[in-house]
């Protein structure tokens, strides 16, 4: 496993599951990394977080065991990615994003999984992140009724949710802590959507708008996955040196897109338990 990390020289500044992977089959799967008690957790399930179309958008929130009333942990919001709305409809009660969220409870973090809209083949990109961002502010609104504290915060995206990697940069850099992003897509198809659109969804192009209020970064990379994705990924690295911006790179030279529940291996757990401790680092200083 290849590790590069930037030196800080600056201040604080979801799965779209490719078709070789298929989102059927990896609802039932399970995270390849386990942790003590993450069987003994506390769930608060199905708070609704917004109303869309007509339709509740609800959010998982995970506790660890025994957490008070007054407590104010940080939290871990993690960012399921992209597909058809039928496939996103129950996508925070899948297994692996049952088992994300008992993760972060058991490593003594808020964890949360939550239900947002499809692209629709990114034509609805501002709805998506629109959910995105109602989520996050939902989280802030009501941290002490959910036991967080609302300024330490981390953003996990996973593959099609790269491209709202900006929600975590810019002015929300002050309590978005850290960003880990896991093989994804960092930017949209420029065939699809105008020159303007691009740019926005653009997590590179963004990178440079917001350097320096993008807080630290780890993004890992999938060695077998689409070499367009990666080749995106290895440009958004360049963007980080040349912006002198944190940022962890972790790569599974043999893993596949969805690596963390399909490459049952010692690799993969590596950058799982390489990820908690970037995240731990950065959420509460150890």
């Amino acid at each position: 496993m290849k590790k590069v990390f930037y030196p800080v020289v600056l201040p604080l500044a979801a799965l779209l599951l490719r078709p070789a992977v298929g989102a059927e089959r990896s609802k039932g799967s399970d995270l390849v990394y386990r942790v003590p008690n993450m069987d003994k957790v506390m769930v608060h399930s199905n708070l609704v977080y917004k109303t869309a179309a007509g339709l509740p958008l609800e959010a998982d929130v995970y506790l660890p065991q025994g957490t008070h009333s007054n407590a104010t942990l940080p939290a871990i919001i993690f960012v399921l990615g992209d597909a058809s709305p039928a496939v996103l409809r129950n996508a925070k009660d899948w297994e692996f994003f049952h088992s994300y969220g008992r993760l972060a409870a058991a490593s003594g973090f808020v964890g949360i999984t939550f239900n947002h809209r499809s692209s629709e083949n990114f034509t609805k990109l501002p709805e998506m992140r629109g959910d995105i961002e109602d989520l996050v502010r939902y989280v802030r609104t009501n941290a002490p009724a959910l036991s967080i504290n609302k300024d330490q915060l981390c953003l996990w995206f996973f593959s099609g949710s790269g491209p709202h990697l900006s929600v975590g940069m810019g002015t929300n850099a002050g309590f978005v802590k850290c960003l880990v992003a896991y093989y994804p897509m960092l930017a949209v198809p420029t065939n699809v959507v105008s020159a303007d659109i691009a740019a926005e969804y653009s997590a590179i192009k963004q990178i440079k708008r917001h350097a320096p209020r993008v807080p630290p970064m780890l993004v890992a990379k999938a060695g077998r996955d689409a070499p367009s994705l990666n080749r995106l990924i290895d440009s958004l690295r360049d963007q980080a040196k040349a912006s002198n911006l944190p940022l962890e790179y972790l790569e599974h030279p043999k893993g596949r897109h969805a690596f963390d529940i399909l490459d049952d291996d010692d690799t993969s757990r590596e950058i799982l338990r390489r990820t908690m401790s970037f995240i731990e680092r950065h959420l509460v200083g150890r």
